[in-house]
């Protein structure tokens, strides 16, 4: 199953997991040199990501306060 980003197309990764295991088969059994032992295209284009890191307390002081009263217990017993 593949959706389309721009003109890119992204597999699901249990597509890429059996699609690389195929052709390591193939790369293993493979007893002709002459024959390409890899049938991926490279990239027209690669994206990078940048990384972020966000943190928050679970659960929030309101949220403990909310949860200790609904559920009959001390807030430091949610926390």
């Amino acid at each position: 199953m593949t959706s389309e980003l721009r003109n890119e197309s992204i597999c699901e990764m249990e597509d890429e997991v059996i699609c690389a295991e195929e052709h390591l088969k193939k790369i293993e059994t493979s007893s002709n040199e002459k024959e390409p032992l890899c049938e991926c295209q490279t990239p027209c284009e690669m994206v990078r990501y940048g990384k972020e890191l966000s943190m928050v307390k679970i659960p929030s002081k309101s949220a403990s306060k909310y949860m200790a009263k609904k559920y009959n217990r001390t807030e430091e017993y949610i926390r």
